[in-house]
């Protein structure tokens, strides 16, 4: 058996390649990173209208009061999260099914690679254009309510690395789903983004939900990262965070950006080998 560093050293070697030959297949398409990254000037401004309709004076009235542009910042920084939320949830386990049908993923499964660096080589390319978008939605948000206190941008930092941790977690279960379920699994990623986005409030405030809704919302550890990340960024304005403490809000982040890439693994590979045993990884 190989010393653990020089299995350390192949995996790395492993990622860097997938994450080369993801990055180059995704940019030979350039009219779909262009859409992708176009979508965020259609669906900003319905986002930010849509808010703006339960305010006095809509738009113009958000930016001139003080607190209509903690909203529209809040609402703004939720709409990021909900970027790297959608492709992650979706791309994972769209690309584990191409591969499928494609023929690839047969052969792939009979290899020494790492199924976790296999699993973590598909996020280049959600991380890379989520991350986009996001930079000029916040460069949006900036423009139109100001630029945010930047006090606690560290936590701000780590609860979207909670956030991101998680949901990738969840791609990867996605990825398990497709696996034995096929077609099936992208309409349950394409419904449970918008159950998440619904859910976690990710473009309004939580006390806007119902309060069987809220309870409910609660109890999904993504929310409260949700809540600390646009908390940090209004610099704990009046009414934020609305769930709980910061600091307990900082321990179920951890809990879910740790703890859900772990699940999501552990589920990806019990699934490839019950696919392995039946004889499904080649079908579709």
């Amino acid at each position: 058996m190989a010393p653990p560093a020089s299995r350390i050293g192949a995996n790395a070697l492993v990622l860097r390649a997938m994450l080369v030959k993801n990055l180059l297949t995704t940019f030979r398409y350039p009219a779909n990173v262009v859409g992708r990254v176009a979508r965020l000037f259609v669906a900003l401004p319905l986002f930010l209208l849509a808010t703006a309709m339960f305010w006095k004076g809509g738009i113009h009235g958000m930016i001139a009061a003080p607190d209509g542009r903690i909203l529209g910042r809040a609402m703004i920084y939720g709409f990021v999260l909900y970027e790297f939320t959608s492709d992650s949830l979706w791309l994972i386990g769209s690309h584990v099914r191409q591969e499928q049908i494609e023929g690839t993923l047969e052969s792939l499964c009979v290899t020494p690679a790492s199924r976790t660096t296999y699993l973590l080589s598909r996020m280049a390319e959600p991380l890379a254009l989520s991350g986009l978008n996001g930079c000029m939605a916040f460069a949006a948000a900036s423009w139109l309510f100001g630029l945010p206190p930047l006090a606690h941008a560290g936590t701000a930092l780590y609860a979207l690395a909670a956030i991101v941790g998680g949901v990738v977690g969840l791609g990867f279960a996605l990825a398990a789903f497709t696996l034995l379920f096929h077609d099936s699994a992208i309409a349950a990623a394409s419904m449970g983004q918008f159950l998440l986005l619904a859910l976690c409030a990710m473009v309004f405030p939580f006390h806007a939900l119902p309060p069987a809704i809220l309870c409910v919302s609660k109890i999904i550890p993504m929310s409260y990262a949700v809540d600390l990340f646009r908390a940090a960024l209004t610099g704990y304005a009046p009414g934020y965070p609305e769930l709980a403490p910061p600091s307990f809000e900082i321990a179920v982040s951890a809990a879910w950006g740790l703890g859900m890439p772990l699940l999501g693994c552990l589920a990806y590979r019990a699934a490839e080998r019950h696919a392995r045993r039946a004889g499904l990884l080649g079908r579709f």
